[in-house]
């Protein structure tokens, strides 16, 4: 950078940094799903311009914080609620939900004649429980979700199958897919699993391995839902200190499914 040195404003002004180069950095984290890497880097310039702080930037990060959603948005998100059922049936088996759909189907014929008891954590548009019945796979259980327009219309969809709990000897399983990549804080993912009191034999996970499609350039035009991306080995660390006992089996895809059986 170019400036007078002598100028007493200047005093600890880095000579080796280019600002330019620097957005351009962050912008390509956003496009990258790598959202909160892009706010540390907007809060950690080098001091000069921590105290100087570029309008270039200010602009950023209020954007980041327009387009990404919060907990009021996706509580109340009316694309969400208005979705059909035929959009969550479609999802079961247009791609959308492989590998883990096939997953979970082989995972209850293996338990037959039992039928297990699922909580789903993040049931969106129902595409699991209507997915499964299509298939007629026997099965009961629950969904949770933050906007509870929809989790009462996946509660209507699926009628009889929707049970609060587990019953006698029931095998259980928690799903939990395509959400954890959406948190700011993922731990919260591990306590609403664990404040519904079940200790589930089965557990599956997924979250879009790396950047989910290489990304997307528009970061500044449309809501930006990822806030981070997962690796593998930074999936099975979560998943293992959030529910430990378990011995965990990691299919890779664009979509990266843990499946974890539990010990014992």
């Amino acid at each position: 950078m170019s400036f007078d040195q002598n100028d007493p404003n200047n005093l600890g002004r880095p000579l080796y940094f280019s600002l330019e180069n620097y957005i351009e950095t962050i912008i390509g984290l956003i496009r990258s799903d790598e959202i909160q890497s892009a706010l540390w880097l907007l809060d950690h310039p080098p001091g000069w311009i921590r105290d100087n702080y570029p309008p270039e930037l200010t602009k950023i990060k209020n954007t980041i914080y327009q387009n990404t959603y919060d907990q009021i948005e996706y509580a109340t998100d009316d694309e969400e609620a208005d979705c059909t059922r035929e959009l969550g049936e479609a999802q079961w088996d247009n791609g959308y939900m492989f590998p883990r759909a096939e997953i979970i189907s082989n995972l209850i014929k293996s338990m037959f004649p039992k039928s297990p008891w699922i909580f789903d954590l993040g049931c969106s548009h129902g595409n699991l429980p209507l997915g499964l019945i299509k298939s007629g796979h026997s099965f009961t259980y629950r969904g949770a979700g933050m906007n509870y327009r929809i989790q009462q219309k996946v509660k209507g969809w699926i009628g009889k199958h929707w049970q609060e709990k587990p019953v006698n000897d029931q095998p259980t399983i928690l799903y939990c897919t395509e959400v954890i990549e959406h948190c700011f804080h993922p731990e919260e993912i591990v306590h609403s699993a664990h404040k519904v009191g079940v200790d589930f034999d089965h557990i599956l996970l997924s979250v879009p391995m790396y950047t989910l499609g290489g990304g997307l350039p528009n970061w500044d035009t449309r809501r930006l839902g990822h806030i981070r991306t997962w690796t593998p080995r930074e999936f099975l660390a979560f998943a293992d200190k959030g529910w430990p006992g378990y011995d965990w089996q990691l299919y890779q895809a664009y979509s990266m499914v843990l499946y974890g059986k539990k010990r014992g």
